[in-house]
């Protein structure tokens, strides 16, 4: 619909012309309307039980964005009047429409609406900002303007929604079905007002904005999917930055060049011309998206991205020349910091008890790598540095794996199960941990005897999936594991007394169920407490839990309907 009436507004401008632009405000303002209709209370929890998920979004929109479209300007020598329009687009907060297309790309939906819902709440502030930045020197930018016009055609409508949500439920639910059909229109008629107004400006030199609009979303959602790849997030949450990044609110960015910059009527076209382009590429994006990666073709090309991962870790610690922790001792250091046991053969719902069988094998034999090791100030540890690559030749049997989020089976099974003890028995000392994974968000298997908090477990892999700590301190720390009949055993110990003690627990437990999904929720902390007046010094938040639950929850359990 949006590219129909762009081509009917610039073959025939008198279609539109007779619209005023002034009308472009008021009809953001019903879009962002529309949008406060539609959010949930989830939507805004979702940034504090994944902070670190929507702060990369977000310092990815507010920093990737803006640079590309200023260095476009610059690279291809836009007028004033264009390049205005094409940082004004830059600057603008994430779209709602890119809800929509990361829906369609099997994305993070959760991720992308919390990103959405958080760059459009920090856009009266970091917007005007940016735009006095990088057009400053080109134009005069009235940031306080700026801030106070967000606040009216985007922040105060998105309010007005969310208390109509709260206070006329009923209207809202019928209504709701019918804005998506509803914001398409409006966005159409937004983009048919400034292209008529500006039709033969866009006849006479029109493809040079065009060429310019299409390499700013198509940089942006690349690069987007890149931090994502960097940051080894799954590939959800890369195609969630990635459409985020580069699909942006370009209908604002046309509302403020007709508010604050009508001496530069050009302003109004990248914003007119990227509404157009988006929903072309990001239905194609969406496509695309859908696609299997390379390592999930066949089990081939999965081998080879494996390999091709382990290639790339033993050249970077080559290359950082990191000093890993080796020397082993069979006498103990004299003072014990923490000591556990975990039992080993825990039945895990469904799970075949034979692979618990094979795992206390595979413990028995990976924690001699391990046992006596000696961590001295300067070292760092690493799993997989000790222990090598489980197979077979080296007597490791098939134990339980975890493979996209569902119980498997592989040579050398088990090995999370050691790091988590490890990582259990670090988190009670001084010793810094310097890479530490989690099986992503997913909770997979009923609680059997826990005694330690949810979420402070471990995920690897050999070798680029490690669990490593680093010693900061002026004291030698040692490992001792072993494995009797029942237990996987652990101790940390030292040459001196740490100052501190530590305790591990968790808060604000509980079950949600959010579109029919379950989730598990909650905080772990980490209480640091002064040895000699047992005065508790500080409280860590280490983990926030929000994991969706992969079993069929006992009816002991209390599901909070959210």
């Amino acid at each position: 619909m949006v590219l129909l009436v762009a081509a009917l507004a610039l073959a025939v401008p008198a279609s539109f012309a007779w619209i005023d632009t002034w009308a472009i405000n008021p009809m953001l303002g019903v879009i962002m309307f529309g949008m406060g209709l539609t959010l949930s209370p989830q939507d805004f929890r979702i940034v504090l039980s994944r902070p670190k998920d929507i702060l990369v979004g977000c310092l990815a929109q507010f920093t990737v964005m803006p640079l590309l479209a200023f260095c476009l300007a610059w690279a291809f020598m836009l007028p004033k009047e264009l390049a205005l329009g094409v940082i004004l687009v830059g600057c603008c907060p994430g779209g709602t429409a890119s809800n929509v297309i990361t829906y369609l790309a099997k994305g993070d939906l959760a991720l992308s609406v919390g990103m959405t819902a958080t760059s459009t709440l920090l856009a009266p502030v970091l917007t005007p900002l940016l735009v006095w930045l990088m057009a400053g020197t080109m134009v005069d930018v009235d940031t306080l303007s700026m801030l106070m016009s967000i606040v009216y055609v985007v922040i105060a409508p998105i309010v007005c929604g969310l208390l109509c949500q709260r206070f006329l439920s009923g209207v809202t639910k019928r209504v709701v079905p019918y804005l998506p059909a509803f914001s398409s229109i409006v966005i159409a008629l937004v983009v048919g007002i400034v292209v008529s107004h500006n039709a033969d400006r866009l006849l006479g030199g029109g493809l040079l904005i065009i060429i310019v609009v299409m390499a700013h979303n198509l940089l942006g959602l690349s690069i987007g999917f890149l931090i994502g790849r960097l940051l080894r997030l799954p590939k959800t949450k890369c195609v969630a930055v990635s459409i985020e990044v580069g699909m942006q609110n370009s209908g604002l960015a046309s509302s403020l060049a007709v508010l604050h910059f009508a001496a530069y009527p050009l302003a109004t076209i990248p914003g007119a011309v990227f509404s157009v382009w988006h929903n072309i590429s990001g239905a194609l994006v969406a496509k695309l998206y859908q696609r299997k990666l390379f390592c999930e073709i066949s089990p081939f090309t999965y081998w080879l991205s494996m390999e091709k991962e382990i290639l790339k870790r033993h050249v970077q610690d080559m290359l950082r020349k990191t000093q890993f922790a080796k020397n082993r001792t069979e006498e103990s250091l004299p003072i014990v910091v923490y000591r556990h046991n975990s039992l080993i053969r825990r039945r895990l719902g469904n799970v075949n008890m034979q692979l618990q069988e094979n795992k206390a094998t595979n413990l028995a034999l990976a924690v001699k790598h391990i046992n006596g090791l000696m961590i001295r100030p300067g070292e760092t540890f690493s799993v997989w540095k000790l222990i090598g690559r489980t197979t077979k030749r080296k007597g490791y049997k098939e134990g339980l794996t975890i493979a996209k989020g569902k119980p498997s089976q592989g040579i050398g099974g088990g090995m999370c199960q050691l790091s988590n003890l490890i990582h259990w028995l670090v988190l009670h000392s001084e010793l810094t941990i310097t890479e530490h994974h989690h099986h992503d968000g997913l909770d997979l298997f009923p609680d059997f005897g826990r005694q330690i908090p949810f979420g402070t477990g471990t995920s690897i892999s050999y070798n680029y999936i490690d669990y490593r700590f680093r010693n900061d301190t002026k004291n030698t720390y040692q490992l001792r594991l072993w494995t009797d009949e029942e237990y996987l055993c652990g101790e940390l110990r030292a040459t001196e007394q740490q100052p501190h003690t530590f305790h591990i627990h968790a808060e604000n437990e509980f079950f949600s169920r959010e579109n029919g999904v379950v989730y598990r929720n909650g905080e772990v902390y980490r209480d640091i407490i002064d040895r000699v007046s047992g005065q508790r010094l500080e409280s860590q938040l280490i983990r926030t839990n929000h994991a969706r639950v992969m079993y069929d929850c006992p009816p002991s359990i209390i599901i909070k309907e959210e």
